[in-house]
């Protein structure tokens, strides 16, 4: 249920799609797809390779950036002096408890 899209320019868009590794609560599988809508009259060529898994190391430039934050934010998350964390409160509580009710469902 954790995908986030973002629409970008020209059809381009990418899809992340965050799991659990396992039964890790310290770290997560992180896909991402890069999609784009051929243009109209454009013959289609042949199918893209599906590349991955891909070490961090190895990553282009905006998602090892992108990788880096989570780590920052993740270190954050676990310090001493943070006790909550509230995004926006006419949202936040909405995506709250979607989840809870999601995981009521599934029976986690």
């Amino acid at each position: 249920p954790n995908v986030l899209i973002t629409a970008g320019p020209y059809g381009r868009t990418n899809v992340y799609r965050f799991r659990p590794n396992g039964l890790d609560p310290e770290s997560a599988t992180i896909e991402v797809w890069a999609v784009q809508v051929r243009p109209i009259g454009t013959p289609e060529g042949p199918r893209p390779r599906l590349e991955g898994p891909v070490p961090q190391s190895e990553l282009p430039f905006v998602l090892a950036q992108d990788a880096s934050n989570m780590e920052a934010q993740q270190r954050g998350l676990r310090t001493h002096g943070f006790d909550h964390e509230l995004l926006s409160g006419r949202y936040e509580p909405m995506i709250i408890n979607f989840n809870r009710t999601l995981d009521r469902l599934i029976g986690s």
